[in-house]
């Protein structure tokens, strides 16, 4: 069973859906600040690689210096700043992705819908891709960034892989996204 915190974090997400669904004015609101939400969310997202790189930097260093305090300090800093600007960042970018989508996506297409059909098997089966293959990336030697990028598309790939071969017309796509409309 997920310890307590995790579940907690995933009930935030779920109720933040819940009332965008069921609150559309919140969604307009979403729609009509796009434009104040997107730069934020880019720049913390910048400042997440940077707080992440630079904590890897001082990783490196304490590796190669073991017991300096004055790093085991400035690492643990970058670290908590990396947390906090990903907890915002996470936020803005909902609210950006959220507002791009209903300003932009206005008429069904078949990409969309395949996006938006594929979603929920992405949302299961990422998480434990994406923890094996940062396990198995943990000793490379690599920025972060790199590490992130070759992650993130190996994930993404083997995703839309599985659902379209493995998912789409079987019973699991049957039981994720229900019966199709014509």
């Amino acid at each position: 069973m997920p310890e307590i915190p995790f579940l907690f974090n995933f009930f935030v997400f779920f109720v933040a859906g819940w009332i965008m669904y069921a609150r559309r004015d919140v969604i307009e609101h979403f729609k009509k600040w796009v434009w104040f939400y997107t730069p934020i969310a880019i720049v913390l997202l910048g400042g997440i690689v940077w707080a992440g790189e630079t904590h890897w930097h001082y990783e490196k260093l304490l590796k190669k210096n073991e017991g300096a305090r004055e790093l085991l300090a400035q690492k643990t800093m970058y670290m908590n700043v990396a947390t906090i600007l990903q907890a915002c960042c996470v936020w803005f970018a909902i609210f950006s992705l959220v507002g791009l989508t209903e300003k932009y996506i206005t008429k069904p297409n078949k990409k969309t819908t395949y996006i938006v059909y594929s979603s929920y098997w992405v949302y299961l089966f990422h998480r434990p891709l994406c923890v094996g293959f940062a396990v198995l990336f943990t000793r490379w030697d690599m920025p972060g960034v790199v590490k992130f990028t070759i992650v993130t598309a190996i994930v993404s790939a083997l995703c839309i892989l599985t659902y379209h071969f493995l998912v789409r017309n079987t019973w699991v796509g049957l039981m994720l996204n229900g019966k199709k409309n014509p």
